[in-house]
């Protein structure tokens, strides 16, 4: 884990977000950045891929968390392409298990 941020929401919930690894960051600008977390919700680990807004982005970098590595962006035509053929996958996976099922 890289490190841990807890955010309060509207109804009072304490929601802790563990930074497990940090993708496409910018520094120069403080842009949103992408980030793989494990997200603690009412003992419910959900993992997930999830834009960080910029204050959370400027949190991390105050912190000056020295295990965080920001990664090189890639290509985002690159990113891209790789995202469309995971997603045919699944949904190839998909149809093929719903006509497993209907058989």
């Amino acid at each position: 884990m890289l490190c841990q941020i807890s955010t309060l929401r509207e109804d009072n919930q304490r929601i802790n977000y563990q930074i497990w690894s940090v993708m496409a960051v910018n520094k120069q600008r403080l842009k949103a950045m992408r980030v793989i977390l494990k997200v603690q919700f009412n003992s419910l680990l959900l993992i997930q891929s999830l834009v960080i807004r910029k204050e959370i982005k400027k949190w991390i970098l105050q912190k000056k968390m020295k295990t965080i590595v920001f990664k090189k962006q890639k290509n985002t035509q690159q990113i891209n392409h790789q995202n469309h053929c995971y997603n045919n996958k699944k949904r190839v996976k998909l149809i093929k298990q719903i006509q497993v099922l209907n058989n």
